[in-house]
C-alpha cells in the first residue's frame, strides 16, 4: 500500500509511530544543541528550531492518524481526541490493537491534502529565512578598518617584531610573524593551529616579572618597592637599554595601525616590551634625580608624555589605547613623587588630554567588526551549529539581522565618546542599567549570541576620564595644594579620598586600577 493511500493498516500504522517516537527521543533529549537550550532556558522555551521540529512531528502524528482512522473507515475529525487527557490514551491503544475495517473503504486517497500542507511547510521554511538589509552604517564601519589595515603601517610591524633579537632585523621579522597568522587557517574564535611564536631563545631577554622593581605602580606598595631598590637601578638600566631604545623607538613613530584583520582571537604584538621600556626609563628619571637633577628627571618623563599621548590619538584597539593609559599614569605617579620628594620649587602644569586623545572611537569600531567578522564566519560554517542543516540554521540564525542589533549597542556606546566628562559620568549610569534580555523569536540564535550585554566596554571610556582626572589631581599636587582643585567630572565628584598611601580623586566608576590615584605617602 502507497504511503499516501486513503488508509493505513495496524502493522504499518505501529511500525510509522515507533518510528516517529524515537525521533522525537532523539531531536529533543539527545541532540546537544537542544540539550543546551533546554539547559539554558528551561524545558519550555519558544526556540524557534523546537517549535518548528514540533509542529512538523505533530503534522506527520495527525496524518498517520487519520490515515489509521480511514482504515478503520472513522472520518479523520476524530483525530482532535488525542488531545483529551485519559481519553487520549484509551484512543491511541485503539488505534495500536484494533484490526482493521473489513468493510468497504469510503476515503479517497490523501494525496492533494499532503501535497498542499508540503507547500504550506515549504513557503512557512522560506518566510523563515527571510534577512532584513545590512545596515549602511556597518558598510562604513566596515570600510574604515579594511582601508586603514589596507594603508600598513611600519609602527606596527615594529612592534610586532619588537621581541627580535638584537642581531636580528625588528621589521622583518614582524612582517614575517604577521605574514603567518594571515596565512593560518582560521575558525569563529581565531586561528585553528597556533600561530607562529618565538621561542625563548628567539626573543629578545626581558626582565623578571617577579622582581619587585617591576611591581605595578598601581598596586599599593609599589612605590616603595621601586625606590628601596634604588642600588639596582643603573644595572637594570644598562643590562636591558636594548629595550629602552627600542621603546623610544616605537612611541616616536607618527602613525599606527593594527594590520591584523579584525577577528576575535587574534594575536597582539610585543606590548609587554613597552611595558618594561616605561618601567626602565622610570628608574632612569629616578636615578637622574636622585643624583641632583631633579628638575631634569622630570622634562624628561613630561617630553616621554608628549610621545605616549600622540598614541592615545593613535591607537585604533582597546589594548593599545589602555596600555598607553596605564603608562601616561605611571609617569604621572613619578612626577609627582621627584617633584615632592627633591623639593622641585619649579611649577610644572600638565595639559588636560584633548578630545582627539581621548576619543574612543576607533577602538570600538574594532570591537564592532569584530563582531562583525564572527557573524559572518557563524553564518558561512555551520559547524559551529551541532551538525544542524544551513537551511535550518538560517531560520534561527539572521546575520544582518544580528549584525544590526549589535550596531546599536555600539552606537550607544560611541555617542558617549564625545561628551564631556561631568555628562559622561550622568549617561554611562543609564548605559550600565541594561534592560532585561529579550530573545527575538525570528532571530532567536542571533539574539542569543548578543544576549550578553557590551555595556562593560563604557568602563574603558571611562578610563580616559579617569586618566585627565588624575592630570587634575597631579597639577593639584605639583602646585603644594596652592592652586584650586577641578575635577572634569564636576563638583560632585571634586573629592579627594586617602586609601593603602594613595591620594584618590572620586569618579562615578569603581575604582580597581587606581588610574585616579597618585602614591602621596612613601
Amino acid at each position: 500500500m502507497s504511503f499516501l493511500s486513503g488508509r493505513w493498516p495496524r502493522k504499518t500504522f505501529n511500525l510509522v509511530l515507533i518510528a516517529s517516537l524515537i525521533a522525537a527521543y532523539i531531536l529533543i533529549e539527545v541532540s546537544p544543541f537542544f540539550n543546551l537550550v533546554i539547559e539554558h532556558l528551561g524545558i519550555g522555551a519558544l526556540n524557534p528550531v523546537l517549535i518548528l521540529l514540533t509542529v512538523l512531528l505533530n503534522i506527520g502524528f495527525f496524518l498517520i492518524i487519520i490515515l489509521r482512522l480511514h482504515d478503520l473507515n472513522r472520518a479523520g475529525w476524530w483525530s482532535p481526541v488525542i488531545f483529551i487527557p485519559v481519553v487520549n490514551v484509551v484512543f491511541l491503544i485503539l488505534l495500536i490493537i484494533w484490526p482493521s475495517s473489513t468493510e468497504r473503504h469510503k476515503f479517497r486517497s490523501m494525496c492533494k491534502t499532503f501535497v498542499k500542507i508540503l507547500a504550506i511547510l515549504f513557503l512557512a521554511v522560506l518566510l523563515l529565512q527571510v534577512d532584513d538589509d545590512l545596515s549602511v552604517e556597518v558598510s562604513e564601519y566596515v570600510s574604515l578598518i579594511e582601508n586603514r589595515v589596507a594603508n600598513g603601517s611600519e609602527a606596527y610591524l615594529y612592534l610586532n617584531g619588537m621581541a627580535a633579537l638584537e642581531e636580528k632585523n625588528i621589521l622583518a621579522q614582524g612582517r614575517r610573524l604577521l605574514t603567518h597568522y594571515n596565512n593560518s587557517p582560521k575558525n569563529l574564535f581565531g586561528p585553528v593551529s597556533e600561530t607562529k611564536k618565538l621561542t625563548k631563545d628567539e626573543k629578545l631577554p626581558t626582565p623578571d616579572n617577579k622582581n619587585k622593581m617591576y611591581c605595578q605602580l598601581s598596586k599599593a606598595g609599589c612605590l616603595n618597592k621601586v625606590i628601596a631598590s634604588s642600588n639596582h637601578w643603573e644595572n637594570q638600566i644598562k643590562k636591558f637599554s636594548v629595550i629602552t631604545k627600542r621603546y623610544e623607538k616605537f612611541i616616536s613613530y607618527s602613525e599606527f595601525t593594527t594590520m591584523t584583520k579584525a577577528d576575535i582571537g587574534s594575536p597582539l604584538p610585543s606590548y609587554h616590551y613597552l611595558t618594561f621600556g616605561n618601567k626602565i626609563k622610570i628608574f632612569s628619571a629616578l636615578s637622574l634625580a636622585r643624583s641632583g637633577k631633579a628638575e631634569e628627571a622630570i622634562e624628561m618623563l613630561l617630553n616621554d608624555n608628549k610621545y605616549l599621548r600622540k598614541h592615545l590619538v593613535l591607537a585604533d584597539n582597546l589594548i593599545h589605547k589602555l596600555i598607553f593609559i596605564n603608562l601616561l599614569s605611571n609617569n604621572l605617579d613619578i612626577i609627582v613623587y621627584i617633584h615632592s620628594a627633591y623639593q622641585v620649587d619649579k611649577l610644572t602644569e600638565i595639559a588636560h588630554l584633548s578630545h582627539s586623545e581621548m576619543s574612543m572611537k576607533y577602538p570600538l569600531v574594532r570591537e564592532f567588526i569584530q563582531e562583525y567578522n564572527m557573524f559572518l564566519d557563524a553564518d558561512r560554517n555551520t559547524d559551529g551549529w551541532n551538525g544542524l542543516p544551513s537551511w535550518m540554521v538560517k531560520i534561527i540564525f539572521k546575520v544582518n539581522m544580528t549584525i544590526n542589533a549589535r550596531l546599536m549597542s555600539y552606537k550607544e556606546l560611541i555617542s558617549l565618546d564625545n561628551l564631556p566628562a561631568e555628562v559622561f559620568a550622568k549617561s554611562v549610569v543609564n548605559i550600565e542599567a541594561a534592560p532585561k534580555f529579550e530573545p527575538n523569536y525570528r532571530n532567536y540564535g542571533g539574539s542569543i549570541m548578543i544576549e550578553e550585554p557590551i555595556t562593560y566596554l563604557s568602563k574603558y571610556i571611562a578610563k580616559v576620564h579617569d586618566l585627565d582626572a588624575k592630570i587634575s589631581l597631579a597639577n593639584y599636587l605639583l602646585s603644594n595644594k596652592t592652586q584650586p582643585l577641578e575635577s572634569p567630572y564636576g563638583p560632585l565628584y571634586n573629592k579627594i579620598t586617602e586609601r593603602d598611601n594613595f591620594i584618590c580623586l572620586d569618579g562615578p566608576s569603581k575604582e580597581k586600577y587606581n588610574i585616579r590615584c597618585i602614591p602621596e605617602k612613601i
